[in-house]
Order: structure tokens, then C-alpha cells, then sequence
């Protein structure tokens, strides 16, 4: 999963913070440089690392990597955080199978009891206020 999302960081070998498959981490700053060295001098069982972020530092399938520029809260113009429009929703069309529903609000999950899973939803449309079931139709 941390391919698909495009996670950056290190591999720091913390058992509380599993390694994963990473882009490479962004740099640390002088300052942050700084305080890991001088605390990890001092405390030999302590690390000072990287944040891992949903940020690419490397292009991924048609998004680009981030540039630093504060904009992910808008949504990356870079496609460099991962979002649904920048990710899932590519990737969703890119199969073939997917049918965009506007004016569906999902009113209910339909829970498979003996299977103890989703299996479907209940939208109400918007416009007509009809309910409809949509069932899933594969299991992963």
C-alpha cells in the first residue's frame, strides 16, 4: 500500500514504527540535523527521525512529486499527496469498472452478517430522494 499512496520516509528499524516499502525521505533542515546529533549523542535508545508523510519525493503513474509549496490542504496541483483525486479515483477509472454516482449520499452500509463484512450501500439520490442498493459484487 505504501507504493500505491506514495509513502516517504526511512527505514529507521523502530519495532513501535514498522519499515515499510518508502520513497526516500525529504532532508532535514540544519536545525533538525543539528538536534539529532546532538541528542542521539547523548542518548544512545533514542532516534531522532524524518516524519513519514504521504508525500512523493519521486514521480508515481502520472503524479508528480512535491514541490514544498504548502498546498496540500488545497489539494497538491502536483498530484504529490495523496488524495482521492490525485490517486483512488485514477486509479478507479483506469480499471474500468468504475460508475460515477453524483447527487448519491450513502445512507447506510448493508453488513453481511455471516460473512462479518460490507456488502453493499443504500444511497438516497439527492434530486429524486429515492433509495437504491448497490451491492458489492467482488471480495478481495
Amino acid at each position: 500500500m505504501e507504493t500505491f499512496v506514495g509513502v516517504s520516509g526511512n527505514k529507521d528499524g523502530i519495532a513501535s514504527l514498522p519499515d515499510g516499502q518508502f520513497q526516500p525521505p525529504f532532508e532535514m533542515n540544519c536545525v533538525e540535523s543539528d538536534f539529532k546529533k546532538r541528542l542521539e549523542s547523548k542518548y544512545t535508545d533514542r532516534k531522532v527521525i524524518m516524519g513519514r508523510t504521504a508525500n512523493l519525493t519521486q514521480p508515481v503513474k502520472g503524479r508528480g512529486q512535491c514541490q514544498a509549496r504548502d498546498l496540500c490542504h488545497r489539494g497538491c496541483p502536483y498530484g504529490a499527496y495523496f488524495s482521492t483525486n490525485a490517486s483512488t479515483m485514477p486509479a478507479a477509472y483506469a480499471t474500468g469498472n468504475l460508475t460515477v454516482r453524483p447527487h448519491s449520499l450513502v445512507n447506510n452500509v448493508i453488513y453481511d452478517e455471516q460473512k462479518k463484512r460490507a456488502a453493499g450501500v443504500e444511497i438516497i439520490d439527492a434530486e429524486t430522494k429515492q433509495t437504491e442498493n448497490f451491492m458489492q459484487k467482488l471480495f478481495f
